[in-house]
């Protein structure tokens, strides 16, 4: 509900920048809304941190199985990390913040596309993310927004890893006559 919300704002606070006009006690709540949402749900980083330390000390005696479900679940980590930055840069965010986030997401990215390089050189079978097709919009959503906050081969890996296929371009509709 919360995260709902949290979007209708975002949603509306760029629509109002838009038109030139923006609501400052709108902008104010969302921001407190954000803030709220992040203490209380969404301190993704320091959850992937603690994650990624503990599998790293038990990486030697992981089999591929448990090597799977563990790169899963970072994944489903990352995947909230995308739409709680996502929500954030939506907002009005000094540079310095960007840059904070970008490097918060790069570190995130980094340590997921080691493990999934892990996966795809032992060929470990993946179970199939839920709304894939989704996910791999999200995480391209939030590198077009926020240039170079992942390695450069995070999408690429995890469409291999997960068998998510390349998005088709989009045809040109033929000319009616």
């Amino acid at each position: 509900m919360v995260k709902a919300l949290l979007s209708q704002y975002t949603e509306i606070l760029g629509k109002t920048r838009g038109m030139g006009q923006i609501d400052k006690s709108l902008a104010a709540s969302r921001e407190s809304l954000q803030k709220y949402w992040r203490v209380h749900y969404a301190d993704v980083l320091q959850t992937i941190r603690v994650y990624a330390a503990e599998t790293n000390s038990m990486l030697a005696g992981l089999d591929s199985f448990q090597l799977g479900i563990r790169v899963q679940r970072l994944v489903l980590y990352y995947r909230n990390a995308c739409d709680v930055y996502f929500h954030e840069l939506n907002g009005i965010v000094p540079s310095s913040k960007k840059e904070q986030l970008r490097a918060e997401l790069m570190e995130i990215g980094a340590v997921l596309n080691s493990w999934i390089e892990r996966v795809l050189a032992h060929k470990i079978q993946l179970q199939q993310l839920v709304n894939a097709a989704e996910f791999d919009m999200r995480i391209t959503r939030l590198i077009d927004t926020l240039p170079g906050c992942a390695p450069a081969s995070l999408v690429t890996n995890i469409r291999q890893a997960f068998g998510i296929p390349e998005p088709r371009a989009l045809r040109p509709h033929p000319r009616q006559r």
